[in-house]
């Protein structure tokens, strides 16, 4: 059933596409776990239409990458995997006047879980810093010996 959705996600008619990538995020909901080994094809059908141009399809992918994540305990790991997503979230927030679709788009990020921007700024950073990476390193020793200290 869902490699017959993915099939039709990309269909010419915006709202057959619309109401496939809705289906597609119910059919997880149902499914749940089951769904992990189609994640990579979802994400590739959803992604791009986060930034698509015709509004119902955007916001329906939006509200199909919560479902997803949320159902099929797909959290954190989209972020690294696929690093534009949050990119293209927080696009949508700063351009979006609609509440609604700003909740929306709030509650994915909130599905997806907190990302630290330090680390999120290292990974994409284009320039192998390496004192970036020993500051990091001593951040993270620290925090574990405070952590692990007698009070």
């Amino acid at each position: 059933m869902v490699m017959m959705l993915i099939e039709k996600a990309g269909d010419r008619n915006p709202v057959v596409a619309a109401n496939i990538l809705l289906c597609l995020g119910e059919l997880v909901g149902v499914v749940g776990e089951e769904a992990v080994p189609h994640l990579p094809q979802l994400m590739e059908i959803i992604i791009p239409r986060l930034a698509d141009p015709i509004l119902f399809k955007r916001d329906a992918a939006i509200h199909a990458l919560g479902q997803i994540c949320l159902n099929a305990g797909y959290v954190i790991q989209p972020l690294a995997d696929y690093p534009q997503i949050l990119e293209k979230l927080e696009q949508i927030l700063k351009t979006e006047n609609s509440l609604p679709v700003r909740r929306e788009v709030i509650r994915v990020l909130g599905i997806m879980g907190a990302i630290d921007p330090y680390r999120h700024k290292v990974r994409l950073s284009t320039v192998f810093d390496v004192s970036l990476l020993i500051q990091e390193e001593q951040y993270r020793s620290v925090s574990e010996m405070e952590r692990w200290s007698p009070r």
